[in-house]
């Protein structure tokens, strides 16, 4: 309510869901009232103790590929709860990708033990490893 005062809001009951679950339904239902977007320009003040909380993928996991599918289609969901509006996806070291928080990302399956590691944009992170065979 802080960044409300002086613009026009108005107060309503929507639905909050998990981040995998309100991505989905916000293309196959459109109407559904969903929580909206974090208004941009509008500070959160986020807690410095809560690191992203990585939902997938599940640390110690182990992926098999498949033989009679492309190896580059194979790719795993990366999804995190962060206290930001931004995730930073890092793959055994190296930056995959940048994305808003509350899109679903993806990573091609690649043989071998990974560490991977998502960060916020207040530079809070947290790692899991996985295997891929």
């Amino acid at each position: 309510r802080n960044c409300a005062k002086g613009r026009d809001y108005a107060s309503k009951v929507v639905e909050a869901w998990p981040v995998q679950l309100a991505s989905w339904l916000r293309t196959h239902q459109p109407d559904r009232p969903l929580a909206p977007a974090h208004l941009a320009g509008c500070r959160r003040t986020p807690d410095i103790q809560q690191r992203p909380r990585i939902l997938s993928p599940a640390p110690g996991q182990t992926y098999l590929l498949t033989g009679s599918a492309n190896e580059s289609n194979q790719k795993l969901l990366l999804s995190a709860a962060t206290a930001t509006d931004d995730a930073y996806w890092f793959v055994d070291g190296l930056l995959h990708m940048a994305y808003p928080s509350s899109s679903p990302a993806f990573w091609p399956l690649k043989p071998g033990t990974h560490t991977i590691t998502c960060s916020d944009a207040v530079g809070r992170s947290s790692s899991v490893v996985i295997e891929v065979r």
